[in-house]
């Protein structure tokens, strides 16, 4: 299960995952993350628990879309780690709210 909080403000949408990000929630988050001109994304993973293979293909896509303006931030150790190991961690932007968001 994945459940987003979703708060928007002038030229950054902040996502709070909370939950798991695979195969069966990953299409829920794409339908979500449509991308605005002008506007970058945060995304909050300090409750994210799991993250699969489909969870991390969903991530690659959404930095696609979003053509690179994509921050994670309060990133898992565990999360971490298989970011690192897949090669996504050097890819994405990570910082702390209010960083490297807008």
């Amino acid at each position: 299960m994945l459940e987003l909080t979703i708060r928007r403000e002038p030229g950054v949408i902040h996502f709070k995952l909370i939950g798991e990000l695979d195969a069966d929630t990953v299409g829920y988050l794409r339908e979500k993350a449509i991308p605005s001109p002008g506007t970058k994304l945060f995304l909050d993973l300090r409750e994210l628990r799991f993250v699969d293979s489909s969870g991390l293909r969903g991530l690659l896509d959404i930095y696609r879309v979003w053509e690179g303006r994509v921050t994670l931030g309060h990133v898992r150790p565990e999360v971490q780690e298989i970011l690192e190991v897949v090669g996504l961690a050097e890819l994405f932007q990570q910082g702390e709210e209010g960083e490297n968001s807008g």
